[in-house]
This record gives C-alpha cells, structure tokens and sequence, in this order.
C-alpha cells in the first residue's frame, strides 16, 4: 500500500507541467481573449473597466486619461468622438481621473465611487469644477501624489452629491443646467470637427460653458471652488470675471531684418466703459540685438527688429486699481530674407514640366504686348526662361533684379530683339512693384527711345484642369467617333524613358516614335500608312530615321480597327523583327479646336499658342521658337495637329542651340493627352532639310514637347 501511494505521488511530481493532478482529470490554462494584447489581465483576477467621454462642447481628441483607484491605475487616450475606455487590473474603486489635452496641456478632472466592476465616467469643465471643490485643493497637483486613503475619505457618494449641488447652485443663474442630475454619469455625444451640430443636450451646456468662461477663468473659478467659500461669495466672483479684461497679443509674425514691426493688442477684451493699461516688455531677443520698444504702454507699440532671429513679447492688460489682470504673449521672427510668396505652396515646380505659380504681365503704349511664365522666387530671382510677345512677335526673354521679397519693388530688363547679337541688342526697362496681394503696377521704356508706356501684372497658379473622356463616350468629331478604325494615335507599353506610339492621319500620312528594332536606339518613321481595312503596309515613300543608316526597310501586318495594330518589319540585310501598336489610344476620344488649345504651355521652356495658331515661345536651353500649329485638315476637331516650328539660336553663335545643326526649321505632328484632369502637348518633329533616306543622328533628333498647359 506504501509502495502504490509512492508511486502515485511520483506520478503527479512527473505529470506536473503538464496537467494538474487529482481527481484524475486535467483543464488546460484558459486562452488570451485578446492576442494582440501582449500583457492581458491575469487569469482569475477581476478588472475595472472605466469608460466615458472627455468634450469642452467639442470632443477632445487623443488626450490622455490616466485614472488612480484604490487600487490599481491605467492610462489611454481618447478616440476621435472623445470616447475612452480602460482596463485596471485588480482594480478597486473610488478612482480619480485627470486628463491632459495634446496641444495646450490644460488639465481637467473627474472622479467615480463605482460599484461592481464597471462605471461611466465623463470628463468635463463641469466635472473639474466638481473635483476640485471635492478635494478642496488643486487636483492637477495632489494627482501625482494622490493615495488610497485620500481617496476613500473624500469620494463617497454622499460628498459627490454635495459638491455637485454647489456646482449647479452657483452656475443656474446663468445656465439652464437642472436638467442634469449626474454630471459624470449621464449620457454625453459630444460633437466633432466633423459634425458639429452632433452634441446632445449635456454636450450642448458643455458648449454654452466653454463660451461663457475663457480657460483662465475657469481656473479661477475652479480655484475658488478649492477654497472655503461660499457659494454666494464665489458668485460674486462670476461677476468680477466676466468684467475682467483678457489680453490679447495678437498674431506672430514673420518679418525681414531691419524692418519696423508693429505690436497689437486692440483686440483684447475689455468691460464696457473701461479704458485698460497696457504694459508691453521684450521677454527675449537675438543676443546681438538692442532693439526696445517704442510706445510700450499703449495697445500698438513698435520696434525694429535689427537682427535675424526671435523676438519674444508679453503684455498685461488691467484696470487702474483692480485685482484682476491678464496676460499675453507673442512671437516676431525676423529672416534675412522673409518669403514673398503667401499663396500656398503647389505641388511640383515651375521648371520640371509641372504647374507652380507664375506672375503674367501686360504693357500697353508704343508696343502692347506680355511677358508670362514669370517665377518670383523667395530669394527675389527669377524663373527664365518665359516669354515675351507684342502683336503676336516673340520679342525675348527676361531677367529680374531687385528686392522683390523686402520691399516689393521690381526691376525686369527684356532683350527686344533676341536675334541680334547680344552686344546691339536693345532692352526694354519694366520697373514698378509686386505687391503681396498679388496684383503688380508700372512702367516701361527703351533707353534714347520714345517707346514707353504702363504695365500691370497679376499672380497666378499655373494650372489648368480638363473634363475626362471615354472611348466609349467620345466627343463629336473626334478620331473615336467616326469610321475611320487607323486614324488616330496608337500606344505601345514601353519601359523607355520616351513614349512609343503611332499617328496616322485620315489621308494616311503616318509618323511613328518606337524603340529601334535594329539597335539600341530609337526609330522615327515618318510616310504613308497603307490600309484596306484589315491588313496594312508602309508605302514606298516612307522614311526611317535612327542613329543607323537602314536601307530598304519594309513593314506591314494586320489590323483590327480602333483596337490593334501588329506586323513585321524587316531590313535589306535580312533581319526581320515583330512590330505591335497594342493600343488605340485614349487620347482619340478628344476633340479639339484652335480656340481649344491657344493658352500658355511650360515643359523646359514656355510657349504661347495664339488663337489663331501662331506659336511663340522658348527651349530649356533659352533658344526662341516660332511657328504654327493647324488642324490635320480645316474641318477637322480630331486631336492631331500639324505642327512647324523654326528655333533660333543667339545670332552670335546659331549652332547654340542643337536644333539648329540641322537646319533651323522643322515640321511634324502634335496631339494632346490628358492625364488627372492636366493637359499636356507631345509633339513629333524632323528637320524640313532632311532628304529622304538620310540617316538622322538621334542626338540631333528634336523631341521638343509644348508641355503642360497652365492657362
């Protein structure tokens, strides 16, 4: 018999770890209910769960709540509604509540004597004012400190009844608050930033408080509550707060070094005829600085800020002969070179193909006419190069000076005739101002000449939006409406750092821009395209252009209409290689006139399309075009355009600009694409000096693009 109890004994030591020994049966530890929470409650040990709503009339967001029991404590942060809830492991009411907002760090509290394992508990302006004449001290600093006896001697529910009748004792007066028979259990939605007519009855007294009572005299007030006082004494207070003055400093400020900054508290508050004292003083500044204030006793001093750095200010607003006072501060930050621009930043800039924001000016007098694509930048420099045209003649380009970001004054000097030789060149001289409200005003003039006049100049953001289309719901007039399934503009996917597509015209006029075939570079097809419908073929008096003399090429395939394009090309010395456009691209479902597409266009450079069709306008490199843009054929409102254009280098030096090494002139094609609602014009082009069958070194290839349409 000792021998079987030994051995059962042995027996429970061995099985141990694994199951619990007796009765013959085992229960396995019950599971985390909650696996993302690595620190659950204990198992067999109860939790307080404490959860409510912190709101001034508005939810408070991401404050944070930390709750002192008498036993046990917890620590969260409320939601987007304000809402909250937390977990006190063998927790153990009474508990006490303090909770921080995020931004200014202002404290309220609140309190629950709780019974069983759960409570509401709200967190408010009026359940701060019932904490502190609970506690009968400053809870913000009895809080870190608090203990367990403190908190069982003070929060019973016969206290809490009290004190919360003081509360609605000393605010009925003023307030519709007998509704509320809880301050920290009854219901409460408060309103959001998002719906702010959402708050219940509770929430909305809760606003009509914070509006009454500014946070300095709700301190006040809860200070009051802390002390020995009566009821009737802290209601005479309520009367002396709302007479008296809050300070008001005013805004910061960013200014420019050196200048004359003018301090403002007029809009602090004041009583009814009552005239307040202010008293400024500099609280801190650069170390180097002697600046003093000028008129320190009035509501509108002055200084200069002599050097770069912070300034900082204080003013007190009282009365002559009252206790009661307010305070302000603020901040001037003077820069060596404070920004100009004050619309919002846009996304992108001016000179990587994207909008930004650009000042167009106008001249009138001898010779109207307008510079556009104008980038003010923060140091007083300028975007170039822009564009200016008088009657429709590209005159040049500009160049600004002056101390556009201090004073707003602005000096351009624009070269009139841009192909002379730099040293003959004439420049007409625009002075006057770019004021911060965006609108500018001046005159021009050519030095020993008559010619002058007046400008104005307006800011504005360089982006101009387009409805979408569908190929399924294209415009009237355009390729994807009509019966012709090739015309149009055809894509392939690409992986180069340039496009790949096809044009073809309704006359069958074909230009092409691909990766080679025959080598590592591009091709550029430009001749007839072929079809009856189903099957089509490159005429004879097609040409190719690449880095690569190629003699005798031949291409031709199927087609599927307004869906794809496949076929072979190959070469006289053999080799044939597989050629695909894979889509009938969106742009065909676009229809668009002259009047359409006139307006100002920056890439590289910026270019001008008149109403009428003439092109104006410059390269990144700074060199001029000129030139003209028309329908493939009067009638038509298909997006493709022909397209001519002549660059123009410095008379100095022509071959400036590589355009021109081949001759200055050139012709092509263009179409419009749209993109996130931006317009934006490719264009295809080859040297009108090329004879047919000259190979054309891809360097010397002009892939101009008109660019973004900005206005």
């Amino acid at each position: 018999m000792l021998m079987l109890m030994r051995n059962a004994v042995m027996g429970c030591v061995v099985l141990a770890a694994l199951a619990a020994c007796g009765g013959g049966s085992s229960s396995p530890e019950p599971m985390n209910p909650n696996p993302g929470n690595p620190n659950p409650p204990p198992v067999g040990k109860s939790s307080l769960t404490l959860s409510g709503t912190a709101a001034t009339g508005l939810a408070i967001v991401d404050a944070s709540i930390q709750a002192k029991c008498q036993a046990g404590s917890a620590q969260v942060l409320s939601g987007p509604d304000g809402t909250y809830k937390m977990e006190i492991v063998e927790g153990k009411f009474p508990c006490v509540l303090q909770l921080t907002t995020p931004v200014t760090g202002v404290r309220l509290h609140s309190v629950v004597v709780g019974t069983g394992n759960a409570a509401t508990v709200h967190i408010t302006p009026l359940t701060d004012m019932l904490t502190a004449r609970l506690f009968g001290r400053d809870v913000a600093g009895l809080f870190p400190n608090v203990d367990a006896a403190s908190l069982v001697n003070t929060i019973n529910a016969a206290n809490v009844l009290a004190v919360q009748a003081d509360v609605t004792a000393l605010l009925q007066d003023r307030f519709n608050i007998s509704f509320l028979q809880d301050f920290i259990g009854a219901p409460l939605r408060a309103a959001t930033a998002a719906d702010k007519a959402g708050g219940d009855a509770h929430d909305k007294l809760l606003d009509k408080v914070s509006a009454y009572f500014n946070p300095v005299q709700l301190g006040l007030i809860n200070k009051a509550l802390a002390s020995t006082q009566t009821v009737a004494d802290i209601k005479k207070l309520l009367v002396e707060l709302k007479a008296a003055p809050v300070a008001n400093a005013g805004l910061p400020q960013a200014v420019a070094t050196g200048a004359t900054v003018l301090l403002d508290a007029s809009a602090s508050q004041a009583a009814p005829g009552v005239v307040p004292n202010f008293r400024w003083k500099i609280i801190g500044k650069p170390a180097t600085s002697v600046a003093e204030l000028s008129l320190a006793n009035t509501a509108k001093p002055s200084f200069v800020a002599d050097k770069p750095g912070s300034y900082m200010f204080s003013v007190m607003v009282d009365y002559p002969g009252e206790r009661y006072a307010s305070s302000a501060v603020v901040e001037v930050t003077a820069q060596l070179d404070a920004p100009y621009q004050t619309t919002p930043a846009v996304s992108g800039a001016p000179n990587g193909g994207v909008y930004g924001e650009y000042w167009k000016l106008e001249f009138s007098g001898t010779n109207a006419g307008f510079c556009d694509v104008l980038f003010v930048s923060p140091s007083g420099g300028s975007y170039t190069p822009g564009m200016c045209i008088s009657n429709g003649k590209l005159l040049g380009d500009f160049a600004l000076r002056g101390d556009v970001e201090k004073t707003g004054s602005v000096t351009l000097n624009m070269q009139v005739n841009p192909h002379l030789p730099e040293s003959t060149q004439t420049a007409a001289i625009f002075r006057g101002v770019f004021r911060q409200d965006g609108t500018g005003a001046g005159t021009w003039g050519i030095p020993n000449s008559a010619a002058n006049g007046a400008w104005t100049a307006t800011r504005y953001i360089g982006r101009q939006t387009y409805r979408s289309v569908t190929l399924a719901n294209p415009d009237a007039g355009s390729f994807a409406s009509g019966a012709d399934g090739a015309a149009g503009v055809w894509r392939r996917p690409s992986t180069k750092n340039y496009p790949e597509f096809a044009l073809i015209l309704p006359n069958g006029e074909t230009a092409w821009q691909t990766g080679s075939p025959f080598s590592s570079g591009m091709v550029h097809v430009f001749g007839e395209f072929l079809s009856d419908g189903a099957t089509w073929q490159l005429g004879n008096k097609s040409t190719v252009h690449t880095s690569t003399l190629i003699e005798g090429v031949q291409a031709s395939g199927s087609i599927v209409p307004k869906t794809r394009i496949v076929g072979t090309m190959s070469a006289a010395a053999g080799k044939t290689v597989t050629l695909s456009f894979d889509s009938y691209s969106i742009e065909n479902a676009l229809a668009l006139s002259l009047a359409d597409i006139s307006g100002t266009y920056v890439a590289g450079g910026a270019s001008y399309i008149a109403p009428d069709g003439s092109i104006s306008g410059t390269t990144e490199a700074g060199c001029r075009i000129q030139g003209r843009i028309a329908p493939v054929s009067p009638d038509s409102k298909a997006n493709l355009f022909r397209l001519k254009l002549t660059f123009y280098g410095p008379a100095s030096n022509p071959a400036a600009c590589y355009e021109t090494q081949m001759g200055p002139d050139y012709d092509g094609y263009a179409f419009m694409t749209v993109s996130e609602g931006e317009r934006y014009f490719y264009t295809l082009l080859r040297s009108s000096g090329v004879p047919v069958g000259y190979a054309t070194p891809a360097s010397f290839y002009p892939r101009y693009i008109l660019g973004t349409k900005i206005r």
